[in-house]
């Protein structure tokens, strides 16, 4: 009878710590709501670039927790152990079998993070710390792979450290003007590369904060710090968009260097996934820049610029290639470029930790491989699970006669209310704010005029969608 229970819970306990993802790599459906990708990819291309990736992936003596290894082996960088967060949510499947990876570099996220919930900065194998405070990109990136884990495995866990970390962000990581700061410890400077938006607007789903400001300002100072012909990005800059002059331990500060070269990737996709229009004018800017001075030639981009567009690097590397490709995804006018810049960015052999983690990050999103779950159309059934899991929505939305929509909460909860077309096109947003518990009706009528339509509401819990016909 002891050895029974022992097989047992061997069986049972890897069972529980893993679940099958929802939305398996290649995804089956390859395209976002916005903007293109590539006109023929090759699932095998980015599997090959994880690989690679995980390469510098390592797990402790114990298995608990795993790191990234940066340049110096020995050491590990909390943007690389949010890169990782994001790169294995999104590769999962039978084969890559990544939630316990994920689990593993997000308890080594949290074993390292200081007394404000942010993880310290540089970190020393798997015990020391020798980089203190946070490194704002970092979280975002972490907190994106946690609310995407949740759609990926189902997991409640997720979504409640999302929400923790998201508070940890807007307590301490965005000041009083509403603009993002490069850490919790400082704020003399701005890094626009940090000002993921399509991250903050992510956070709306788990969060009551008003990320709407923080997206704002957001694009403005990145419009402002923009040359205006090249479209390019200082590394670093004041809150006016004014670039930091060099400075004896950085000539680069101001230029387009290895800091300013993810801006494009992180604007682009804030496009591709909820059609930000400030998205697309800065992502435009850039790539009509760079494909015209390259001659559409991929091979041909620097890994440096100043911002005026004077070539101040030599190396053709996946940092700078795949972040400009990127900013093409935005308008089929770059459809050429965006062509031949995944197929060279794919055959790029790279070994260097930035490198190989900037290529499969935007191989990823590329590819049409970087999806928000959190708008799949399966969502809808996943967010039925979750309704009846959490209990939030005691019962189920309903449409009345009178175009209106009525839903019941079993506590106060953030609620927002889209109108869509049946083509996928946001008409108008019916409501959006925190609702009381207890039963609730907002009305249609104003909103909508003769036609079928869909409506969907998301609350913290997740996602209801329905088809309505309205006839006046």
């Amino acid at each position: 009878m002891q050895s029974f229970v022992k097989v047992i819970a061997l069986i049972i306990i890897p069972l529980s710590i893993t679940a099958a993802p929802k939305y398996p790599f290649p995804q089956k459906n390859p395209k976002y709501p916005y903007g293109i990708t590539p006109t023929a990819v090759d699932p095998a291309k980015v599997q090959k670039a994880y690989d690679d990736f995980m390469k510098l992936y390592e797990e402790s003596s114990d298995g608990k927790m795993a790191r990234i290894k940066h340049d110096q082996l020995d050491t590990t960088v909390s943007e690389g152990i949010a890169y990782g967060m994001m790169i294995t949510v999104y590769m999962d499947n039978e084969q890559n079998n990544t939630q316990a990876k994920f689990d593993k570099l997000w308890a080594y996220y949290k074993k390292f993070s200081n007394k404000n919930g942010l993880m310290n900065w540089r970190i020393r194998n798997f015990s020391t710390v020798i980089g203190a405070n946070s490194a704002t990109d970092a979280e975002l990136d972490a907190a994106v792979g946690l609310l995407q884990a949740y759609k990926q495995w189902g997991d409640e866990k997720y979504l409640n450290d999302a929400r923790a970390l998201i508070d940890s962000i807007a307590k301490f990581e965005v000041n009083k003007n509403g603009y993002l700061t490069p850490g919790d410890s400082w704020d003399t400077q701005k890094n626009p590369s940090y000002f993921s938006t399509g991250a903050l607007q992510l956070f709306k789903k788990a969060s009551t904060f008003d990320w709407d400001k923080v997206i704002t300002n957001s694009y403005a100072l990145i419009k402002k710090s923009q040359n205006a012909t090249t479209g390019l990005v200082p590394n670093w800059c004041n809150e006016n968009g004014d670039p930091i002059a060099p400075t004896s331990y950085d000539q680069n500060r101001g230029n387009y260097t290895y800091d300013a070269t993810r801006t494009p990737w992180r604007i682009a996709w804030a496009y591709s996934w909820y059609g930000h229009q400030d998205a697309k004018d800065i992502c435009t800017k850039i790539a009509s820049w760079i494909s015209t001075k390259t001659a559409n030639k991929p091979d041909s981009i620097v890994d440096g610029y100043k911002l005026d567009g004077t070539e101040t690097g030599g190396y053709n590397n996946a940092t700078f290639v795949g972040p400009f490709a990127c900013a093409g995804m935005v308008d089929a006018a770059h459809q050429e470029w965006v062509d031949k810049s995944f197929t060279h960015l794919a055959a790029m052999p790279e070994k260097v930790y930035y490198q190989v983690s900037i290529k499969i990050l935007t191989l990823l999103y590329l590819s049409g491989n970087m999806p928000d779950f959190w708008s799949q159309t399966t969502a809808v059934e996943d967010a039925k699970s979750v309704q009846a899991k959490s209990a939030l929505l005691s019962k189920s939305v309903s449409l009345d006669a009178n175009a209106a929509i009525s839903f019941s909460l079993s506590h106060s909860s953030a609620v927002e209310i889209q109108l869509y077309s049946l083509t996928g096109k946001l008409l108008t947003v019916v409501a959006k704010g925190t609702f009381p518990s207890g039963n609730n009706t907002v009305s249609l009528k104003s909103a909508i005029s003769a036609g079928t339509y869909l409506v969907k509401m998301s609350t913290g819990a997740g996602e209801y969608s329905s088809r309505i016909s309205f006839v006046r």
